[in-house]
Order: C-alpha cells, then sequence, then structure tokens
C-alpha cells in the first residue's frame, strides 16, 4: 500500500479523515510513516495534522529523536512547542532533555526555545526528571549571562517587554 500525501492533504481537517489516515499509516513500514509525515509537514495548514500522526503513529526511538531534532532545527519561539508535545511521551521527558542538552554548544538558540516550553511536561512524581529540566535550565541562565543578546533573537517578544524607553 503506497501513501501519498497530495491524496490526503485536500481532505484533512476531518476527524475522520484523520483517524483513517492513522490506521492506514500504521500498517506502513516505520520508515515510510516517518517519511510520509515529513512530507505533510510541508504541505500548507498540514503542520498541526503531522504533528498529531508523529505523536501517535511513529513508535521507535530513531523516528522520534529525529522529529525531535527536525523541531530543533526548524522550529521558531512558538512551534517548536508542537513539535516537542510530538514526541514527549514517545522518548520520554529526560531522554528529551538530555536531547535538547547536547545541542548547547551548537544551537544555543533551540536549547532556549524548547527549555520554555519543556517546563509543561515535567513530571510531577519523578525528582530524576525534575533534577535534569534544572539542570537544563540553568544552562539556560548561563547562556542568556553569556550573552545577553540572545534573549532578543530567540524570544523577541520577551525582548520587547523588557524595554524601557
Amino acid at each position: 500500500m503506497v501513501l501519498r500525501v497530495e491524496d490526503y492533504a485536500p481532505k484533512l481537517r476531518d476527524s475522520n479523515v484523520e483517524r483513517e489516515l492513522a490506521a492506514e499509516l500504521r500498517q506502513l513500514p516505520e520508515a515510510e510513516r516517518l517519511q510520509f509525515i515529513y512530507e505533510l509537514m510541508d504541505v500548507p495548514h498540514c503542520f498541526g495534522v503531522a504533528m498529531w500522526l508523529a505523536k501517535i503513529c511513529l513508535k521507535e526511538r530513531q523516528s522520534l529523536e529525529a522529529i525531535l531534532t527536525q523541531g530543533l532545527e526548524r522550529g521558531d519561539a512558538s512551534t517548536v512547542k508542537h513539535w516537542l508535545e510530538a514526541v514527549v511521551h514517545g522518548l520520554g521527558f529526560r531522554r528529551v532533555v538530555r536531547l535538547v542538552s547536547e545541542r548547547i554548544a551548537t544551537d544555543p538558540e533551540s536549547v532556549i526555545k524548547a527549555e520554555y516550553w519543556l517546563r509543561q511536561w515535567i513530571p510531577k512524581d519523578n525528582q530524576g526528571d525534575a533534577d535534569a529540566f534544572a539542570a537544563l535550565h540553568q544552562a539556560v541562565e548561563q547562556i542568556m549571562r553569556d550573552d545577553p543578546t540572545i534573549e532578543g533573537r530567540v524570544r523577541p517578544f520577551k525582548a520587547l517587554m523588557k524595554r524601557s524607553d
């Protein structure tokens, strides 16, 4: 069975079609699921459905990590939330924090964007996860102390609120 994005994109935003697509997608090998989701992400007005499909159809760690990497590379201050939401339950909170933390030296902007949204998924009953997030938060605070202009590039709305003119 071959699923083609162009066959589904015009029909999406109908929950019945979306559920049927998810069922068909789950029958495909993981690599084909991931490829379909990547293609769907680039279709106008289909990003939300693509993220939903990633969350419910992708099961392999490698695929979820690929989605996270794409999200950190492509996501802006507001959309990175959706990329994180698509993978945090499948990968686990601590793994996501670790993968985000690994980018501190090479891509601090993506780390700052992700850290802002990750706090909402901190498990209430897991001190190890809370500690992992606290370490990430401290690293982000240090980045912003070392480069005060970075917050304005990453979170322009917050920098505007701090202006004193």
